[in-house]
């Protein structure tokens, strides 16, 4: 530990008032200024002609730069000059005279040595083993002192930082002492030095592209840049998996049944090179068809890896309903899907970043209005479906009536409560002649789903947020989106002939300008139609 004298004078400064320097005569000199912003890190160079200014110089000590230093209030300081022998500083029309000499090279200068009580003319005053600058600078040793702490162990032989390498050691081989890892590749001074004889002050001791660290994980020599003597080591593709730093904590503290991960064969670590985080604004976070969470993939690859979810527990629905699928630019794609229900995993192989996530897909389409087993035009039996002679015959009939007035009948409705199961012959009847209730649905860009308060026909004059735009201002246009893939699929799984669904197969997706159910969409403190909130107050206590 430093003596009490050392830690009072780590500010102070050599000073000599009313020092004048010899042979100095004045006149005029052309300097180049540098103004130091309050930060002290922004220079601003400028040359000009100082007529009117007294500059001390000479031909033999020519002035080559001159620094002002200002404080925080803008005010005017300092000004420090060298002039080829020495550093000088006036301040406050004090001049200051700091010699930049180091004599025994220790790296501190002679007038700190003189300061502090050093001996400027030995690089180690106490006789450990460490130089003085060493000790002062990067360990909290006291330079006067061989055992600054009494404990019977030279400084020199301590380990400041835990390492498994002493001071003198680090001296010796110029580490950081006050670093576990100099040149933060990952590996530690130690290893470096003892096990995997690389260089602890380069994180690439080979120079072939990959850490130091990545080699040793991939069971490479870092030292040599083609391992196998053939391929540049960085080049090559090697499988693995990537451990769970690549899992931001919303991932790792998850309670979803479906636990994610990444493997893959790639170069270089996998781990330093993909991320798995909870996406912050998923679109589909509301959507009763999806069973993971809603993950952000992160990747500085531009191959292929595999994005596997695990599970333990049994998945309560059928679990040939599920697929994993990517939402990327505004985009929704089935992601080619494997269920292993051996290993219990389901996976499939991604390359783009984005967002990716597991559905059910039969919820899923039902959550945009189209049920896939309700939609069938011709019914056969399916393994472990309840549905007799009696269900048939009324699905049949369910056809018939669908071709001759779908408004008459609630089709849609009935036809899911037929799905798979005996139906209730005495409430058939009333259930059929019960007209389907009119929903005011809408399914934006972004596949959110939204309720408008008033008719989808009466958009141009509804408002249903009270923004002072009607929901015909906030909305764009809609464009119809084939969901033929997700409807195949789910057919395949259940080996049902696609040419026996009959239902709808696109859904209506509205863009928007803002959201039509949301006052503020984008949290700016204002209305979407910029009017005062005292002007809309009135509404809020109204019911919906």
């Amino acid at each position: 530990m430093k003596s009490k004298k050392i830690k009072n004078i780590a500010c102070i400064t050599f000073v000599i008032i009313g020092i004048f320097y010899s042979n100095i005569v004045t006149g005029n000199a052309s300097i180049k200024t540098t103004r130091n912003s309050k930060s002290g890190n922004n220079n601003i160079n400028e040359t000009s002609k100082k007529e009117d200014s007294q500059v001390n110089t000479t031909e033999e000590n020519k002035i080559d730069k001159i620094t002002y230093t200002y404080g925080d209030d803008g005010f005017f300081r300092t000004k420090e000059f060298k002039d080829g022998k020495n550093h000088i500083l006036i301040e406050n029309d004090k001049m200051i005279l700091i010699s930049e000499k180091d004599t025994d090279g220790d790296g501190l200068l002679d007038y700190m040595e003189e300061l502090m009580g050093y001996n400027k003319n030995k690089k180690d005053t106490d006789g450990d083993g460490l130089n003085d600058g060493f000790e002062y600078k990067y360990l909290n040793t006291d330079v006067l002192k061989k055992d600054s702490d009494g404990n019977g162990i030279l400084d020199a032989d301590e380990d400041y930082d835990k390492d498994g390498v002493s001071n003198i050691k680090e001296q010796e081989l110029g580490t950081n002492p006050n670093s576990v890892d100099s040149d933060n590749d990952g590996l530690t001074d130690y290893e470096e030095i003892n096990k995997y004889h690389t260089n602890p002050l380069n994180h690439d001791t080979d120079k072939d592209g990959l850490s130091d660290n990545e080699e040793i994980k991939l069971g490479l020599d870092p030292n040599k840049a083609k391992t196998d003597g053939v391929t540049i080591d960085s080049e090559r593709l090697f499988e693995q998996s990537a451990d769970e730093s690549i899992k931001s904590r919303g991932v790792l503290e998850s309670y979803n049944w479906l636990s994610p991960s990444i493997s893959g064969k790639v170069h270089h670590d996998i781990s330093d090179n993909v991320g798995l985080e909870l996406a912050e604004y998923p679109s589909f976070k509301d959507n009763k068809g999806v069973v993971s969470d809603i993950l952000k993939y992160k990747t500085s690859y531009d191959i292929p890896v595999k994005l596997t979810f695990s599970y333990k527990t049994y998945y309560l629905g059928d679990i040939k309903n599920l697929t994993i699928v990517s939402y990327i630019e505004g985009e929704l794609k089935i992601v080619d899907t494997t269920i292993d229900t051996t290993n219990k995993k389901i996976y499939g192989m991604i390359e783009d970043a984005g967002e990716y996530f597991v559905i059910d897909i039969d919820k899923f389409l039902k959550e945009y209005g189209i049920d896939v087993f309700a939609g069938m035009s011709t019914w056969r039996d399916v393994p472990g479906s309840k549905m007799n002679e009696k269900t048939k015959m009324f699905i049949n009939l369910l056809n018939i009536l669908e071709n001759k007035d779908k408004k008459t009948y609630n089709i849609e409705k009935i036809r899911g409560k037929l799905g798979f199961k005996e139906i209730d012959l005495k409430s058939f009847r009333k259930k059929l002649l019960k007209k389907p209730k009119e929903e005011y649905w809408l399914i934006l860009d972004d596949y959110s789903r939204i309720r408008l308060k008033g008719k989808i026909a009466d958009i141009k004059s509804n408002d249903t947020d009270r923004d002072g735009l009607t929901d015909a201002e906030e909305l764009g246009i809609g464009v119809d989106i084939d969901m033929s893939d997700y409807i195949n699929l789910l057919l395949d799984r259940h080996s049902i002939p696609r040419e026996n669904y009959n239902g709808e197969k696109s859904i209506i997706v509205w863009g928007f300008y803002s959201n039509p159910t949301e006052l503020d969409t984008d949290f700016d403190g204002l209305p979407d139609g910029n009017i005062r909130y005292s002007d809309i107050s009135e509404y809020f206590d109204e019911e919906d």
